[in-house]
């Protein structure tokens, strides 16, 4: 059997000093989990940030990549626009490409990222909101947004990004259109079984968790892209456990088949996680990590996505933070999971499946027979 590809994906972003949002996680009406966010009063302006940023939180990475390293593991660090330019996280994440392996991709936040619409007439509370989300962008605005990030990223830290995330999880049709125009490889901005509806953003509830890469025009009708290149857009989302209603029959067959078998060897059953458990020390306690873990692998799936955000990297929070993803990534090494970068686990999970990318999976016809398009 195949090892586990163990993926680690960090969004790198500056620190807002003239504000702050609550994050929260609630449930939906039909048991879907939302990520709530807290209004605040910002500038009158499509940037958000005006304040001086600070990336005293992004600094502290350098402690979590020296375990990593010591362990030879690479992590995937998805960077915004004003992490690239300022001079001493660029320093860093050099750092971390040239001499421990990782991945630089890009994270885009409309809200920070040039160029900036004027002030709108409606410039209430919510259309700020909306305006941050990529899928509510102007298809120019946006594609403008990925081109000052994507040329940030390669001025600064001398790197071509491949891989990408939505801030927000904001995925859309034409943003997939925008990341193929600039050369991006893979895409991690979908969070299957979960809806955004409370901030503006897509709805994913319909879709059934996946744990391999797949070529996005699977995920959304070809046609609506309008885009033949010649390479494709991958999406591998962060894992996020979910039961659907066909998936929940193969999992607990997987559960009974492990009860029936450790009953004979003394050995402990394995413990479903609760639906909408992520693989991520921000949400998760450790306990709930190992349980999607050991779930998810038991269902022998190929890659497990971990999420870590340098936002929960505070001074306060960083001790317990460091301490629950050190120990998560540790008991993944010990379950024989492979480490790897996002667009490398990309690329090895396409040559594997060696699918036309015409070829709809059993997820791609019901997306589409769902018009998923009108759910981004």
């Amino acid at each position: 059997m195949k090892p586990t590809l163990l993926v680690i994906t960090v969004d790198v972003q500056e620190e807002d000093r003239t504000s702050s949002t609550s994050l929260s996680m609630v449930t939906g009406s039909r048991g879907n989990l939302e990520i709530r966010r807290g209004a605040t009063t910002r500038p009158r302006n499509d940037n958000f940030s005006q304040g001086i940023p600070s990336f005293k939180n992004s600094l502290r990475l350098s402690h979590l990549q020296g375990i990593l390293s010591n362990w030879h593991v690479p992590a995937t660090y998805l960077v915004s626009d004003a992490v690239s330019r300022n001079e001493h996280t660029a320093a860093m994440l050099k750092s971390f490409a040239q001499n421990e392996r990782c991945e630089i991709g890009a994270l885009l936040l409309p809200e920070n990222t040039p160029p900036y619409s004027l002030t709108s007439a409606d410039d209430s509370e919510e259309m700020r909101q909306i305006r941050r989300m990529c899928c509510n962008l102007p298809v120019a605005l946006l594609r403008r947004k990925i081109q000052t990030l994507t040329r940030s990223i390669k001025q600064k830290l001398e790197i071509q990004p491949t891989s990408f995330r939505a801030g927000h999880w904001s995925f859309s049709s034409e943003l997939a259109s925008c990341l193929l125009d600039c050369g991006y490889l893979v895409d991690s901005s979908i969070t299957p079984g979960i809806a955004h509806r409370s901030t503006f953003g897509p709805d994913y509830s319909v879709m059934p968790y996946f744990d391999f890469s797949r070529d996005i025009c699977e995920l959304v009708p070809v046609k609506s892209i309008g885009h033949s290149s010649a390479h494709r857009l991958a999406e591998l989302p962060p894992t996020i456990f979910s039961c659907e209603p066909d998936a929940r029959v193969k999992a607990h067959s997987a559960i009974l088949r492990n009860v029936i078998l450790n009953c004979f060897k003394g050995k402990k059953s394995i413990q479903q996680p609760k639906h909408g458990t992520w693989l991520s020390p921000s949400t998760s306690s450790l306990k709930e990590m190992k349980q999607v873990v050991d779930s998810l692998i038991e269902q022998q799936v190929s890659v497990l996505t971990l999420h870590l955000s340098s936002n929960a990297c505070t001074k306060e929070n960083f001790p317990g933070y460091l301490g629950r993803t050190t120990a998560i990534v540790h008991y993944m090494l010990q379950r024989s999971c492979q480490p790897t970068t996002i667009s490398q686990a990309a690329h090895i999970l396409s040559e594997e499946r060696n699918a036309p990318a015409t070829s709809y999976s059993d997820i791609g016809r019901r997306l589409s027979g769902n018009s998923l398009l009108s759910l981004l």
